[in-house]
C-alpha cells in the first residue's frame, strides 16, 4: 500500500472507486498503513519473482492483519460506507448498489477517521479494544514511531561500537512473583509496545524500521531464559555475560531477561535483564517496571497522563515551535565558535574506569542544596576543575547529554511520554586563572542556567537540518548525568542499574564522564583515551576529599 504500489498511483491520479454489490474498498488499507493502526503489523512474504530475466528470490513487507485480534473491516455492517457517504455516489440496481468515490475523497475522509479513532473503520472495535485492553495493555500505548536522531551516536559512534551499547537491571529481591505470570507480562510488553519493535537498519545505523512476528514466530524483541537450578555469583555473571553477548541490535533481541526461580516452588527469586540503550532510552527503566508492577497487580496500564510521541513530534515541528528554536540559532553558532579543542595529543584507543563513591551521597547532596546548585553542577565541576589543574588552561568545552524532557513554551514537560527524547549542547566555560573550586561551581551553575530550552533545542535544530556542524564543531568531552532511576517497588527491591559496551571497542569522545545515582551509592565511569597521562579519577577523588 506504500507509494510506489497501485494504491498509490490510484491516489496520485485521482482514479475514481468503483464499488459494485460491496461495502469493501481495498484502497482503505493504505491510509491504515500510513496511519500506523494497532490491529495491522507488517509481515515478510518470501517467494521467487521473474521480472523478465529469470526467477529469483524476492522478500516483500505488506501491512497485514493481526489474526489474533481478527479485526474485521469488509462485513456488512456497512462502516466503511457510512464513513464515505458524504462524498459517495450512489445508484440503486435492484437488489444493490453501484457507488463511486475519488480516490483524493477517500484519502481525506478515512485519513481524518483514522486520526480521530484509530479503530474508525472497524465494525468489531469493541472487541478488538477487549482483546488489548484484557492483556493488559491499552492500545495508547502504541505509538507511531518518529525518532528523534541521536546525534551523539551518528558522529561518534561506529556500527560495532553501537551495536554492542547496553544497560542492563540486576533485581535481587523479587517479592510474591509467580513467573508464568511475568513471562507473559514480559511477552505482552515487547510486543504491544512499538518502539521495542524496532531495529536498526542493516545499511545506515541512522535509520529504524519496525518488526512484528506472525502467529508462529518467536518473539524477535525479547527472550526469556528460565533458569530453575540453583547457581552462584560466578555462575549468575557467565549468564549475564552470555545474555549481553547475544543483544542483536539489526535482527533482535533486543532485550534479554534472565529469570531465576525457586527449584520447588514457581517464585522468582532474581531477574536479570540487559537492552540496548538505544531502546531502554525511549522507555526508561521506571516506566518498564512500572508496566510490570501494574500487571502484576492484576490492574491494566493506564494510559499515561501527557502527549504521545507522535503529537509531541507534531508540536515540536510546528511552525510556532520551529519559529521559537529558530531564534536560538545565534546563541547556538556562538556556542559552537566558542568550543575548544582538547589540549592534550589524542591517539590510541579509551581506557574506562569506574569507581563507585559509598556512604558519601547524602554528603554531597547537603553540600549541593547549601550551595544552591544541583548535584550534577558539582560532579562537572569536578571534572573541569581536574582537568584545568593536569593542564593549565582556562577554556574548556564539554558535551552535554541530557533526557531531552524539557518543558517548550507552554507546553508541559513529556516525563510519562514512550519516545526518542535524548538531547545534546555544547558547554563553553572559562575559569579565570586565580579561580577556586567554589568559583568553578558558581560559573558553571550560571552558564548552564543561561541555557535556552534546557539544551533541547541545539537538538532539535540538529534534526531539521537547521543548522551545520564540522567534524571539530562538538567538545571532546561528553558529560551524562543519568541521575537516580528510582526502581525499587512492592515486587522488585534491591535493583542494582549498569551500563556498559559489551566488545569494550574503541569508543569518543576522547573523555566521558557519566554519573549513577544508586541507593546510597554514586557510581561515576570515566572513560578516556590512554595517551592521556594524568589521572582523572584520581582527580575527582581529591576534589571530594575521599
Amino acid at each position: 500500500f506504500s507509494d510506489d504500489s497501485i494504491f498509490g498511483f490510484f491516489e496520485k491520479e485521482n482514479a475514481t472507486n468503483i464499488l459494485l454489490g460491496t461495502n469493501a474498498i481495498t484502497l482503505i488499507h493504505r491510509y491504515e498503513e500510513l496511519a500506523n493502526v494497532p490491529y495491522r503489523y507488517y509481515k515478510t512474504f518470501s517467494g521467487d519473482a521473474n521480472y523478465g530475466s529469470g526467477y529469483k528470490p524476492v522478500n516483500v513487507k505488506m501491512f497485514v492483519r493481526n489474526l489474533n485480534l481478527n479485526p474485521v473491516i469488509d462485513d456488512n455492517d456497512g462502516i466503511i460506507i457510512d464513513i464515505l457517504s458524504e462524498k459517495m455516489e450512489s445508484i440503486y440496481l435492484e437488489e444493490s448498489y453501484l457507488r463511486k468515490i475519488s480516490s483524493e475523497n477517500v484519502r481525506e475522509i478515512s485519513s481524518k477517521a483514522l486520526k480521530t479513532n484509530p479503530f474508525a473503520l472497524l465494525s468489531n472495535q469493541e472487541e478488538i479494544l477487549h482483546l488489548i485492553e484484557g492483556n493488559n495493555l491499552s492500545h495508547r500505548n502504541k505509538h507511531n514511531v518518529l525518532p528523534m536522531q541521536n546525534f551523539f551516536f551518528l558522529k561518534y559512534a561506529d556500527k560495532a561500537h553501537v551495536s554492542n551499547f547496553y544497560q542492563s537491571l540486576t533485581i535481587n529481591k523479587c517479592i510474591n512473583i509467580d513467573y508464568k505470570k511475568l513471562v507473559i507480562l514480559i511477552d505482552l510488553i515487547g510486543e504491544n509496545v512499538d518502539l521495542f519493535s524496532l531495529r536498526f537498519s542493516e545499511n545506515d545505523m541512522s535509520k529504524l524500521w519496525s518488526t512484528n512476528r506472525t502467529n508462529n514466530e518467536k518473539n524477535q524483541n525479547f527472550r526469556v531464559n528460565l533458569i530453575s537450578q540453583k547457581k552462584d555469583q560466578q555462575g549468575i555473571r557467565k549468564d549475564s555475560i552470555e545474555a549481553l553477548s547475544s543483544l542483536d541490535i539489526e535482527n533482535g533481541p533486543i532485550g534479554i531477561w534472565n529469570i531465576y526461580t525457586s527449584e520447588s516452588t514457581s517464585e522468582v527469586n532474581k531477574v536479570f535483564v540487559a537492552i540496548h540503550h538505544l531502546f531502554i532510552d525511549v522507555v526508561s527503566w521506571g516506566l518498564l517496571l512500572d508496566y510490570l508492577t501494574t500487571g502484576l497487580s492484576g490492574e491494566k496500564i493506564l494510559e499515561q497522563k501527557s502527549t504521545e510521541y507522535s503529537q509531541y513530534l507534531s508540536f515540536i515541528n510546528s511552525k510556532q515551535v520551529q519559529k521559537y528554536f529558530e531564534s536560538e540559532t545565534p546563541y547556538w553558532n556562538e556556542s559552537i565558535k566558542r568550543v575548544s579543542a582538547l589540549p592534550v595529543p589524542i591517539k590510541g584507543y579509551s581506557r574506562s574506569k569506574k569507581i563507585v563513591y559509598m556512604d558519601i551521597l547524602d554528603n554531597l547532596q547537603r553540600e549541593a542544596e547549601a550551595k544552591n546548585i544541583h548535584l550534577s553542577d558539582l560532579l562537572l565541576s569536578s571534572l573541569i576543575w581536574t582537568l584545568r589543574s593536569a593542564t593549565g588552561e582556562l577554556g574548556w568545552s564539554v558535551l552535554i547529554e541530557g533526557h531531552g524532557r524539557n518543558p517548550i513554551l507552554d507546553k508541559e514537560a513529556p516525563y510519562g511520554t514512550i519516545g526518542w527524547f535524548t538531547s545534546i549542547y555544547p558547554l563553553n566555560v572559562h575559569i579565570p586563572l586565580n579561580s577556586d573550586k567554589n568559583d568553578v561551581e558558581n560559573i558553571l551553575f550560571k552558564e548552564r542556567e543561561s541555557i535556552p530550552s534546557g539544551g533541547s533545542g541545539f537538538t532539535v535544530l540538529l534534526n531539521n537540518g537547521m543548522m551545520k556542524l564540522s567534524d571539530d564543531s562538538l567538545p571532546n568531552i561528553l558529560f551524562n548525568y543519568i541521575g537516580e532511576p528510582r526502581l525499587n517497588s512492592e515486587y522488585f527491591q534491591n535493583v542494582k542499574f549498569e551500563y556498559g559496551n559489551y566488545n569494550n571497542s574503541n569508543t569518543s569522545p576522547d573523555i566521558e564522564m557519566t554519573c549513577i545515582i544508586d541507593d546510597n551509592s554514586m557510581l561515576v565511569d570515566i572513560r578516556y583515551n590512554e595517551s592521556i597521562d594524568f589521572n582523572i579519577e584520581n582527580g575527582i577523588k581529591e576534589y571530594f576529599h575521599i
